[in-house]
């Protein structure tokens, strides 16, 4: 015969593991619990369940790609050619590329946890390379925690005409507009529309001259390459400046 127990007394020894599949910060533990009384009933507990706070063994970065000429509704996956990644201190670098989704939405994960800052990287065909130093982590009582960090900038959009990614947008990139004229070609087709047109050439002659402030040492831009500057191949277009 069972013997009857009162007051707080140790019933359970749990031990929780925690798969590192998704990044959390906490688990809930809802078990079924009844015990009989003292009549012979027995009664099932409304709730028994638990929330164990668990500290995470990796961090993780997501959010949303932009750039100047790619649409908001654009289908980021696979054909418009973009990366973004994530370079630790150590120079390995962690590529998202593959979970890139429509609208450009990412996720990173699977960092290590490291009180030094990561360089977030973001590179789009016919723009400038984009580079911020971010801090992924976070410090609780002197204990460093994975961190899951929503990281991007609806009012930050890396400038457009940069086709040959040279940091610079000058007559070089012109002349590669020119050359791919009414052509499906990736790199010259700024707004990724499917074709290299009058549509591409504005984002050149509104940035034209720019250098990328994220680059280390841009060169210096060229004004004219094989005689030709930016108008001479604007009249040839047929392009009103």
């Amino acid at each position: 015969m069972d013997e009857p127990v009162s007051g707080n007394i140790p019933a359970i020894n749990l031990t929780l593991k925690v798969r590192d599949t998704a990044f959390t910060v906490s688990a809930i533990v809802n078990p079924t619990v009844a015990y009989t009384n003292e009549l012979g009933n027995r009664i099932s507990l409304s709730t028994a369940g638990m929330e164990w706070m668990i500290q995470p063994t990796f961090s993780e970065v997501f959010g949303t790609l932009k750039a100047e000429a790619i649409a908001y509704n654009a289908d980021w996956r696979g054909a418009i050619g973009a990366s973004i990644k994530l370079i630790d201190a150590n120079g390995i670098e962690y590529d998202g590329s593959s979970t890139l989704a429509i609208f450009g939405d990412y996720r990173i994960s699977k960092l290590p946890v490291t009180d030094k800052p990561f360089i977030w990287e973001q590179k789009v065909p016919g723009h400038f390379t984009m580079k911020r130093v971010i801090p992924v982590g976070v410090e609780k009582k002197g204990i460093l925690w994975g961190q899951s960090l929503q990281y991007f900038n609806f009012n930050e959009r890396p400038a457009a005409g940069d086709v040959n990614q040279d940091d610079v947008i000058d007559i070089r990139d012109v002349l590669a507009i020119q050359q791919a004229w009414n052509k499906n070609e990736r790199a010259s087709d700024i707004n990724f529309d499917g074709v290299v047109n009058a549509k591409d050439m504005p984002y050149v002659v509104n940035n034209y001259l720019k250098q990328n402030s994220d680059a280390e040492n841009p060169q210096a831009p060229v004004e004219q390459a094989d005689g030709k500057t930016l108008q001479d191949i604007l009249t040839e277009l047929q392009i009103s400046s």
